[in-house]
C-alpha cells in the first residue's frame, strides 16, 4: 500500500517535513510512504505530521483498513 501527501500545501510558504507516524514511532518521512500489511480485517491508526518552513506542525490522523 502506498499513501501520498503530495497535494499538501502551506498557504504562506512551503512544507519542510512530512512525518508518517505509527503511534509515537516515526514510520517514514517524505511525501509518500509504503505500508506492508498481509492481514485481512486489519485496522491501523496512523498520523501524518506536516511541518512548514516556519516550524508550525499540523497533524492528520487516518486509518489503514484491509478487508
Amino acid at each position: 500500500l502506498e499513501i501520498y501527501a503530495s497535494e499538501s500545501y502551506d498557504p504562506d510558504g512551503t512544507i519542510a517535513n512530512w512525518g508518517w507516524y505509527d503511534g509515537s514511532t516515526l514510520y517514514a518521512t517524505g511525501q509518500s510512504m509504503q505500508y506492508d500489511c498481509m492481514l485481512m480485517g486489519f485496522t491501523k491508526k496512523m498520523e501524518l505530521r506536516l511541518t512548514d518552513d516556519d516550524g508550525i506542525t499540523t497533524t492528520k490522523s487516518f486509518n489503514i483498513v484491509t478487508n
